[in-house]
């Protein structure tokens, strides 16, 4: 039976020979050990990828990458959850030639744009109003439509067979839909004096007596619905997400460092830098991770709420740190 397993970013990191000779952990050394064997399988996100590319010196983001191919990692493909079985280095090329195009593209430059709304929101100290990240939000969507625009007329479509020329046709049609959707976006108005961030929420009375921290992991998210929905119940989450597995995930994922259980700090600056987008990391790591047999991390509040999304949404995989699947599983796997 092949079993595959994902880790979260700091569990990969560690797993670097000269890591673990730093730190002469043996059981990080012990679990490589069981990854190269032929039936046991490490898998790897654009997640990985992403955060191995904003590692400052290129020796550590090349012995992420050699570690990857030593280990005979595969690549789940972000957007069909297919298992790509090249070499790692040849996956991290494509990810450096695809940040390059979406950076050309605007891409980068919308993300940034949204995230700024999103860190406000979590109370993290953006100067700029909301009216205002909402107008940059639209500048950054329109030169990305009008760059979209640009490569599209510069395609020879006659050069193409049927199915792709309709496809692009198609998609230039969907432009000018676009930017009627995106001039139609309504600001956020929320008046400068009302608190930002998890505060305001965590200190609910009726969210104090839930207990949060003293639920079963398997009714957490449950009971934190219902709080949700009591509060807000013109709000409905298929307005606004689709009814899959990842989306359940990141959104419960969410909603649980919100309500304070076992939550990042992800509304905290430390030394010049957020814990926004590390916070997010994790989250994503959580959505990529679910319907693979083991997702192995050291972070414990990391492990809490990831297991409770799994609980919630019925998956199988097991969250666990590297002790406890040395001890309860390597004679098994």
């Amino acid at each position: 039976m092949d079993i595959f397993i994902y880790l979260d970013q700091n569990t990969l990191s560690d797993l670097r020979l000269r890591k673990i000779k730093e730190t002469c952990d043996e059981e990080l050394d012990i679990i490589r050990n069981i990854l190269s064997t032929d039936n046991i399988h490490l898998v790897y996100s654009h997640v990985h990828l992403k955060e191995t590319s904003q590692i400052s010196v290129e020796q550590y983001r090349y012995e992420h990458i050699e570690m990857l191919d030593e280990l005979r990692a595969l690549y789940i493909k972000p957007m069909t959850n297919e298992l790509d079985h090249r070499c790692a280095t040849e996956v991290w090329k494509d990810f450096l030639e695809n940040e390059k195009q979406n950076e050309s593209m605007g891409i980068n430059k919308t993300i940034k744009a949204s995230e700024l709304t999103s860190k406000k929101l979590s109370g993290l100290p953006i100067n700029n109003s909301f009216e205002e990240l909402g107008n940059n939000l639209k500048e950054t969507l329109h030169e990305l439509f009008d760059n979209c625009e640009q490569h599209i007329k510069a395609i020879d479509l006659a050069g193409l067979d049927e199915v792709s020329s309709k496809q692009f046709e198609f998609l230039s049609s969907q432009l000018t839909s676009l930017r009627t959707q995106c001039n139609e976006m309504k600001t956020i108005n929320i008046d400068g004096d009302q608190p930002l961030g998890p505060r305001p929420f965590r200190e609910l009375g009726k969210l104090k007596e839930l207990g949060i921290l003293n639920l079963p992991s398997n009714e957490v998210i449950i009971k934190l619905d219902e709080l949700f929905q009591a509060e807000n119940s013109e709000y409905k989450w298929s307005d606004y997400f689709e009814n899959n597995p990842q989306n359940n995930i990141a959104r419960a994922y969410s909603l649980m460092n919100w309500a304070g259980y076992y939550a990042d700090d992800f509304n905290k600056v430390k030394k010049g830098k957020d814990r926004f987008n590390a916070s997010n990391n994790d989250m994503l790591h959580a959505t990529m991770a679910y319907d693979f047999h083991f997702l192995i991390s050291k972070d414990a509040a990391f492990c809490m709420k990831a297991r409770a999304c799994y609980e919630y949404i019925g998956a199988n995989a097991v969250v666990i740190n590297p002790h406890d699947f040395i001890v309860n599983y390597c004679t098994n796997v």
